[in-house]
């Protein structure tokens, strides 16, 4: 086992290594670096990293130019999307109608026999795309966003009685907004009670008075039962009262 070996070894297409090991089979690891100190090696070994980083860079530089441009893409899509929503509101005569009433204002609901006092705000929201009602019956906060869909005026109200009934414009003239019940949110008046009709009173690009109607239906809750209607009689104001 101690018999030195004399071995050629072949070398890449066809050619060969002229250097002679004389190594016993205990010593794999002199091999290597007899291997490694050979001129002949060492060239391989530069032409394969030289290939194989080469093919790393070509990797890593198509995976950060990919990155760049769904990088780009997103932001394009970020900057014209608001933009196209906001020229669609804005061909929108109800949604430019209802900008008129944007502001604070102050009144009372009468509704069932009960005078309630009520305060309201009409705020643009989403790059100027949609518009919140802020309502507010003797301090019992709901809210109401108006927003165009498919060209046409929706309304989502979110209720105090648990629920959020969809509406639609029915009808629009020189003073007045409607909007009617959509039965595609899914609400029964038959299970539950929801706001199913809204109208909006005012005159002029710049009104002071509003009155307005909520009508609501179905089950009865807390006394009411059938279709009830709230009267809204408002003003506009610089700030809410405090009380």
């Amino acid at each position: 086992s101690d018999l030195p070996i004399d071995k050629e070894l072949d070398g890449f297409q066809g050619s060969k290594w002229d250097a002679k090991l004389s190594l016993t089979p205990q010593d794999p690891a002199q091999i290597i670096k007899r291997l490694l100190s050979d001129s002949r090696f060492c060239i391989f070994q530069t032409c394969f990293q030289y290939v194989f980083l080469n093919r790393i860079t070509q990797r890593n530089q198509l995976m950060k130019t990919s990155k760049i441009a769904i990088a780009l893409f997103i932001s394009t899509i970020a900057f014209v999307l608001p933009s196209l929503a906001q020229d669609n509101a804005k061909q929108n005569p109800a949604f430019e109608k209802m900008k008129n009433i944007l502001g604070k204002w102050e009144g009372t609901l009468e509704r069932s026999g009960k005078k309630i006092h009520l305060q309201t705000q009409y705020r643009l929201i989403g790059g100027g795309v949609s518009i919140v009602e802020d309502w507010i019956e003797d301090g019992e906060e709901m809210i109401t966003v108006y927003h165009n869909k498919n060209g046409q005026l929706n309304a989502v109200h979110y209720c105090a009685l648990g629920n959020a009934p969809t509406l639609a414009l029915s009808s629009m003239d020189s003073d007045s907004l409607t909007f009617t019940f959509d039965p595609i949110c899914g609400l029964n008046p038959k299970k539950e009670r929801f706001v199913t009709r809204m109208l909006y009173r005012f005159k002029g690009g710049n009104p002071t008075e509003m009155y307005s109607e909520g009508v609501s239906d179905g089950i009865s809750v807390d006394g009411e039962e059938g279709e009830v209607i709230g009267k809204v009689t408002l003003t506009k104001v610089d700030e809410w009262s405090k009380n």
